[in-house]
């Protein structure tokens, strides 16, 4: 069976903590032309609108913009076990 990998790429992303709404203002304005919805307490997350559809995002999950320029939301584990900061 063929293996493959993945190619290194440099993305976009910031890790959605609760309070740094700023932080997701900024990375949302570079170029972000879908919807972003809130929970009732925007604390805890809300939706965001990817070529997929819409998904809901949490604490600790990162926003990722990719090469393409397309948003979304990935969990924590994956996020790190799958990137690494770019030097």
């Amino acid at each position: 069976m063929p293996k493959y990998r993945r190619l290194p790429l440099v993305l976009d992303a910031v890790q959605f903590t609760g309070d740094n709404f700023p932080d997701l203002a900024q990375f949302f304005r570079e170029g972000y032309t879908g919807t972003l919805d809130w929970n009732d307490d925007p604390t805890t997350g809300g939706e965001i609108l990817t070529v997929d559809g819409s998904i809901t995002f949490e604490v600790g999950d990162w926003l990722i913009r990719g090469i393409e320029g397309e948003y979304y939301p990935i969990k924590d584990n994956v996020f790190r076990a799958s990137y690494e900061p770019a030097a």
